[in-house]
């Protein structure tokens, strides 16, 4: 067979203008629908086509790329590599085209345009509304969308295109090349306890050993704040706490902490918004985390919106 007869023709480079003269918005959604359907049959399905009809299509998708980007089994389509790295892109070009919809709505409706952060739990409320009362006041509001998960989703769904910018702590574990990040607030690690506890009798006598009496209610495992408390007690030669309970979700800490009595450990910002609210009290330990910082794709996003975001959060921090 001569080359000219490959439908995956690999002399021919696949170049940016290549590309964009020859797929279609369409297309990623098919591609898409196969990836997640893993066959034909149910994409179909979900597609309201025929079979016949998305196998050419995605014929034709994979001579636009060309690249064969499945591969075909008994047991359905399997992602080729390229295959995994054109969906990866088709992901983000669809929550692209959905975030600039979204815009242009808000834009419609005197807003200033729309911006979607991620936040972790462990930031003041106070805090954050400080920063939102900024952005959404004034004659040109933004529309902000402000979403809350723990560091390692928010920077899945910023690198996937479903945030423009993330409020979240970055740690050589996390940082990567495709990121710029700001450090936007400092915080310092505090356990905090129920009034009348009886490790607030014992004063600074209370040692990390005195804590490991408690039970405790803990950060997620492998968060940014759970890896700093467990290596306070490991540099002090002790077993981190440990519990069949974790969250972040202020609401539920403040839950058990005051109800059950257990131990907690919450950025000092937190802490002292829970002792304005009553019924919690910090101890006197108090340890280092890692910065919060505002994080977005290098040269991605709107960075108009994303810098008047960081001047909010500066000026209330």
């Amino acid at each position: 067979m001569r080359s000219g007869d490959n439908l995956f023709d690999m002399t021919k480079d696949a170049t940016p203008d290549r590309l964009r003269s020859r797929l279609r918005m369409r297309q990623w959604q098919t591609l898409l629908a196969i990836a997640d359907a893993g066959g034909l049959r149910q994409a179909a399905l979900t597609l309201g086509v025929s079979q016949p009809a998305l196998s050419k299509a995605l014929k034709d998708l994979e001579a636009a790329i060309g690249r064969p980007l499945f591969e075909r089994s008994a047991r359905g389509l399997t992602l080729t590599p390229h295959g995994e790295v054109v969906t990866e892109h088709a992901r983000q070009a669809l929550h692209a085209l959905g975030a600039l919809a979204d815009a242009l709505a808000a834009v419609d409706t005197g807003a200033g345009g729309r911006l979607r952060v991620g936040i972790i739990p462990n930031l003041s409320s106070d805090w954050m509304r400080a920063v939102a009362a900024r952005l959404i006041g004034g004659s040109r509001p933004l529309h902000l969308q402000l979403t809350e998960g723990a560091t390692d989703e928010l920077l899945l769904a910023l690198r996937g295109g479903a945030l423009d910018a993330a409020m979240v702590r970055i740690t050589p574990a996390n940082a990567g090349g495709d990121l710029t990040w700001r450090p936007m607030l400092t915080q310092r690690l505090k356990v905090i306890v129920r009034t009348g506890h009886p490790l607030l009798r014992m004063g600074r006598r209370a040692t990390l050993r005195h804590l490991l009496a408690y039970p405790w209610l803990l950060p997620p495992a492998a968060t940014p704040t759970r890896r700093r408390l467990d290596e306070v007690f490991l540099q002090a030669g002790l077993t981190p706490p440990q519990t069949h309970l974790e969250t972040y979700a202020l609401p539920l800490i403040e839950r058990f902490v005051v109800q059950e009595g257990r131990l907690a450990a919450v950025p000092d910002d937190v802490a002292r918004q829970f002792e304005r609210l009553g019924g919690i009290r910090a101890l006197g330990f108090e340890w280092d985390l890692p910065p919060v910082c505002l994080a977005w794709l290098d040269g991605r996003g709107p960075q108009r919106l994303i810098h008047r975001f960081e001047q909010a959060a500066l000026a209330v921090a």
